[in-house]
């Protein structure tokens, strides 16, 4: 989906990107490989002094192509690691922090935010799947009362302030009910077109998108 969203606005690729509750940091690894190979190419193009400019955009100190957030410092922590051995140096960046607390300087920049945020129902935490619910950190999974949005309204909140225009925003639902729910909260903003659900491969309308109206 990033994938695409790039694809069809290639100027969101020289722009950070976030993954808001990063956990292990699989987003925020996929992504900042994405990122930083169209950086490069987007640097071969436009510069003539290739090498350096190769050098430089992936070298350590410059600007992370991904701020990966967590409140947890032990999973910010594996997150840095798994980044670490995993990423061109210095494309992922991984703060501790609640959503958006962290990123305030980036404030009308980021040139899009994929997020996986804890979205399960509280009344439905005790019947989950066996092995989701032992191994999984609860506070990672739980969503809050009522429809569990309690982190996804937080997010959509802060997303039009964050996003610089035409950025994208994609977030993990429950899927169908809760995705229309979180679907609706992006339009009634105001701050956003292009709102749409997407499916995953079984089908279930899982993920949320849309894009930053240009102010």
């Amino acid at each position: 989906m990033a994938a695409a969203a790039i694809a069809a606005n290639p100027s969101l690729a020289a722009a950070p990107w976030a993954d808001l509750g990063t956990g292990s940091g699989a987003l925020a690894i996929g992504l900042g490989t994405l990122l930083s190979k169209q950086q490069q190419l987007q640097q071969q193009q436009q510069h003539q002094h290739q090498h350096q400019q190769e050098t430089e955009g992936a070298a350590a100190g410059s600007s992370p192509a991904v701020w990966a957030v967590d409140f947890s410092p032990s999973a910010a922590a594996y997150a840095a690691a798994n980044a670490a051995a995993c990423t061109p140096p210095g494309a992922v960046r991984v703060v501790v922090g609640s959503w958006w607390e962290p990123l305030g300087h980036l404030r009308g920049q980021l040139g899009g935010v994929l997020t996986n945020p804890p979205y399960i129902p509280r009344a439905q935490m005790e019947g989950l799947q066996r092995e989701v619910g032992l191994h999984e950190p609860h506070s990672a999974l739980d969503g809050g009362p009522g429809p569990g949005l309690d982190s996804i309204q937080v997010i959509c909140a802060g997303a039009g302030e964050m996003l610089m225009d035409g950025g994208y925003i994609a977030l993990e639902t429950a899927g169908d009910d809760q995705a229309a729910r979180v679907k609706s909260l992006l339009e009634s903003s105001g701050d956003f077109e292009g709102a749409g659900v997407v499916a995953d491969c079984y089908g279930v309308g899982r993920f949320v998108e849309a894009r930053r109206r240009r102010r």
